[in-house]
C-alpha cells in the first residue's frame, strides 16, 4: 500500500476515523478519495406535466400516439416524443400543451364517470348523443371541450324524448294553491 492509493483506507492520523464522528461508525476508517470529494446525492425528477397527461391519456384510453396526434392535430412522432420525453419544444404548435391538458381533464372526469373501464370510455366518446349531433371526440378534434362534456354526459344520461320533466305526482288542473291572476 503506497500513500497515493485511493482504494485502500489510510490507517494513520488524521483521517483515521475511530472516534466518534457524526453519521460515521465508530472504528470506521475512510479512503483518501472519501475525504476529498463528496458527492451529491441523486435527486429523482418527477416527469414533466405534459408528458405525464399524455401517458395517463394513452393508459385511460388505449390510443395510440397516432390516433392521439388525429385527435389533437399534431403528428404522432411528436407526440411519441412527449410521451417518452425526448421532444419537449413546442415551437411549431404553441398551443399543443393547452390542448393536451384540456383533454387530460376532460378525461380524467370521464374514467371515473367510465369506472376506469376503457371499453366504456370510448363509447362514451365515439357514441353520438342523438341523431345529428357530433360525439364529444368531434368536439375535441374542434377544440371545445366544453362541447365534448356536454356531449358525452348526453351520452351518459340520454335526454328524454319528451320536452318537458315529468314528476311523480303530475300537477293536476285545479288544485294550484295560488291563483295565477293575482
Amino acid at each position: 500500500m503506497t500513500l497515493f492509493d485511493l482504494s485502500a483506507p489510510v490507517p494513520f492520523g488524521y483521517l483515521d476515523t475511530t472516534a466518534d464522528a457524526p453519521g460515521v461508525p465508530v472504528g470506521h476508517t475512510q479512503s483518501l478519495w472519501d475525504f476529498w470529494v463528496r458527492f451529491p446525492q441523486r435527486l429523482v425528477r418527477r416527469a414533466p406535466r405534459v408528458q405525464r397527461q399524455v401517458t395517463s391519456i394513452m393508459e385511460w384510453t388505449g390510443w395510440s400516439a397516432r390516433t392521439l396526434a388525429e385527435l389533437l392535430g399534431t403528428t404522432h412522432p411528436t407526440i411519441s416524443g412527449v410521451a417518452t420525453g425526448r421532444s419537449m419544444s413546442f415551437t411549431r404548435a404553441p398551443e399543443l400543451p393547452l390542448r393536451i391538458g384540456e383533454l387530460h381533464e376532460l378525461l380524467e372526469r370521464l374514467v371515473v364517470v367510465a369506472e376506469h373501464d376503457r371499453v366504456e370510455l370510448n363509447r362514451i366518446l365515439r357514441m353520438t348523443p342523438s341523431e345529428n349531433e357530433p360525439t364529444a371526440l368531434d368536439y375535441v378534434v374542434a377544440g371545445d371541450v366544453t362541447g365534448a362534456w356536454l356531449a358525452a354526459i348526453d351520452v351518459i344520461n340520454p335526454r328524454r324524448a319528451d320536452a318537458m320533466m315529468r314528476g311523480h305526482f303530475p300537477a293536476q288542473p285545479g288544485t294550484a294553491t295560488t291563483a295565477i291572476d293575482e
